[in-house]
């Protein structure tokens, strides 16, 4: 009987984290009124507990077969929430991505103006990330890097940015 109650004390932890995570993020979002949803999702999933369990303590049923089939429904659970995560990360990583390629691209076009090369010259500025939020996002996107004329090849040095 002790073990039960440690268990479920431990799982019913694990849910407050859970919504206390949920709660967090809808509040950085923006979007406390959400908050009554999740509130609501909580409830009636402990509604649905508590019935499964008593429709269960009224049923005459193989223990190993109900072992058996909680295991399996775990597993799958646990299987989509992996294939859910690696779903997440390749969605930041090509965000980060294209965040990278955007600051390329403001610091080319930083470096373009601050050095007077022609504006269709290819750029090899390199982008340095922001350092802090206290700087303007000018000051932190510049770079330093040299530009190519649009069709001769040709090369010019471009001042220190």
């Amino acid at each position: 009987m002790f073990e039960a109650l440690v268990i479920t004390l431990r799982e019913g932890v694990e849910a407050a984290m859970v919504l206390a995570i949920a709660l967090a993020i809808l509040k950085r979002r923006g979007l406390e009124r959400l908050n009554g949803a999740l509130y609501a999702g909580a409830a009636i999933a402990i509604a649905v507990s508590v019935a499964i369990a008593a429709a269960l303590t009224r049923l005459d049923y193989n223990q190993e077969i109900a072992e058996g089939a909680a295991k399996l429904i775990g597993a799958v659970l646990v299987l989509t929430l992996v294939a859910w995560m690696w779903k997440a990360r390749a969605a930041h990583e090509v965000r980060d991505r294209e965040r990278d390629r955007a600051r390329r691209a403001r610091a080319c076009q930083d470096h373009v103006r601050a050095s007077r090369c022609s504006p269709s010259a290819w750029c090899s500025a390199k982008a340095s990330r922001p350092r802090s939020s206290s700087r303007p996002p000018s000051s932190t996107a510049r770079g330093s890097g040299s530009c190519w004329g649009p069709r001769s090849g040709s090369r010019w040095r471009s001042r220190s940015v």
